[in-house]
């Protein structure tokens, strides 16, 4: 980006609202988590289900982070595993390179970590978190997202209520689509509507994480 363009989003960068609200529902305890980083390193996030803030050193003051987490319902400590990501990623550093593979790389030890953390859980509902990160430069608008499980992240144009889907449920039927088996013909694409069983989560499912389409997983974790 040329020097008059930075100057001018130093002028006039974007307006950027950042908003969260989470609910129990029906659940005994709330499971989901979110976490806003504004540019000036404050933070806040879910502590035991109750708002919590803190202040993040050597933040760029040109970027937001923006992630929301869901416990997977139904399994053990939904809530703690969600509040542990929170904390991993209030320490993982700004992407203001804006590398894809880097990011994939970050996210990928920090499932490690919340993997072996977890694993020892004696259960078949193991926990697991699913995730939505962004990390957004204000100064261009330049954004990189990361998505694990089955929530999802959506554009809106501007001025309309058309919603577009950017993300793509990691459940057992695309691991087998993206795996090619012999089912593959059967399973894409996928209806929304039919229940299925979420395949991978942040500290659940794989070890290796999707990149895209057409890849190989590394190896299916036997926890």
């Amino acid at each position: 980006m040329n020097s008059l363009k930075r100057l001018w989003y130093k002028l006039s960068p974007l307006n950027i609202q950042c908003k969260a609200k989470s609910y129990v529902g029906q659940r005994q305890e709330n499971q989901d988590n979110y976490l806003i980083i504004e540019p000036d390193g404050q933070a806040r996030y879910l502590k035991a289900g109750e708002r919590e803030f803190t202040q993040v050193t050597d933040w760029p003051d040109f970027m937001y982070r923006i992630a929301i987490a869901d416990g997977m319902g139904g399994h053990l400590f939904g809530r703690e595993i969600a509040e542990a990501l929170m904390d991993l990623l209030l320490a993982l550093p700004a992407q203001t390179t804006f590398d894809p593979a880097l990011l994939r790389e970050a996210i990928y030890t920090l499932h490690q970590q919340l993997l072996n953390r977890y694993q020892s859980v004696e259960s078949a509902r193991k926990p697991g978190s699913t995730l939505v990160m962004a990390d957004i430069d204000i100064r261009d608008g330049r954004t990189l997202l990361v998505h694990v499980g089955d929530s999802r992240a959506y554009l809106q144009a501007a001025n309309t209520d058309s919603l577009q889907k950017i993300t793509w449920d990691h459940h057992t039927a695309e691991f087998d689509w993206r795996e090619a088996s012999s089912q593959a013909a059967a399973l894409a694409p996928i209806d929304e509507q039919i229940p299925y069983k979420l395949a991978q989560a942040m500290g659940f499912g794989s070890y290796g994480l999707i990149q895209q389409a057409g890849q190989r997983l590394r190896q299916l974790s036997p926890h």
